[in-house]
């Protein structure tokens, strides 16, 4: 935070130029894991165990990541999957995904342009559901998807086709939810 000390040993300045090439708008890491687009206004988290993207993504079109595809229809999202084994998202039978938009508590009270928060409200958050196409490799024939209600349960099963190691199906329809559970059947 400004005017608090550096807690890392390099830090650059708020106002550095960080884009790897000059007229660039794309941020990338090292290791080619994280990116941001700051032209197009969303960005990547790509590790062999979590994928996500968060932003501004039905502007974005589909999103490649190495083994999953994301084309989102709500504008503003985050969606994010998870191996819930030490296996990558491509051989795990157990995965999490989340996707989220817009949330805040209930009566929460802002200013005209919602840039000052007047009174935070009181729960029950309210979020925003999202609607996506995705698209997973895996090796795994058999996977079950399920809606999870905000209590922990399955609320409903997601519609999955199989074909050619990619795994297809939809969220935010019939079954809309936060939290998904892909599981081998």
């Amino acid at each position: 935070l400004p005017g608090e000390p550096a807690r890392a040993e390099t830090q650059a300045p708020m106002d550095a130029l960080l884009a790897q090439q000059p007229g660039s708008t794309v941020l990338r890491s090292v290791t080619g894991q994280l990116n941001r687009d700051m032209a197009r206004r969303y960005a990547t988290i790509d590790t062999p165990r979590t994928k996500a993207a968060y932003g501004f993504l039905a502007n974005a079109g589909e999103i490649a990541l190495s083994g999953l595809k994301i084309k989102a229809r709500t504008d503003y999202a985050v969606i994010a999957i998870s191996s819930l084994t030490d296996s990558d998202t491509a051989h795990s039978n157990n995965l999490l995904l989340t996707a989220i938009g817009r949330a805040d508590n209930s009566a929460s009270e802002y200013n005209s342009d919602h840039t000052i928060q007047f009174t935070v409200g009181r729960g029950p958050v309210e979020a925003e559901v999202i609607e996506a196409d995705l698209e997973l490799t895996t090796d795994i024939e058999h996977l079950r998807i399920w809606a999870i209600n905000p209590a922990g349960f399955p609320s409903g099963q997601v519609q999955v086709t199989w074909a050619e190691g990619k795994a297809k199906f939809t969220i935010g329809g019939a079954f809309p939810s936060l939290y998904y559970l892909i599981q081998q059947a």
